[in-house]
């Protein structure tokens, strides 16, 4: 059974419905850690979303920790929604 898709994967999906793509593929990516509840969370991100992203969670507080790297694990998910980050 293939894995659940979520309207945004689907839309930024790579060829042959292979692993979701950037929205920006020009942009480097942007590995992202949150700590939300003392959990641990794992996203890469177009470097616009990531930092829009990167804001909102400031703006509103919502995460105990974050850290932005520039390189990561090739398997970490893509952030959800990403493309709803793509502009202020």
């Amino acid at each position: 059974m293939p894995p659940h898709r979520t309207a945004n994967d689907q839309a930024h999906t790579g060829r042959n419905g292979s692993a979701p793509t950037s929205p920006h593929p020009e942009e480097p990516d942007i590995w992202l850690t949150l700590t939300l509840g003392g959990l641990e969370f794992h996203f890469v991100a177009c470097l616009t979303a990531a930092l829009i992203f990167v804001c909102d969670l400031q703006r509103h507080r919502l995460a105990e920790h974050v850290r932005i790297a520039a390189y990561g694990a090739h398997e970490t998910p893509r952030l959800p929604n990403e493309c709803l980050f793509l502009e202020p």
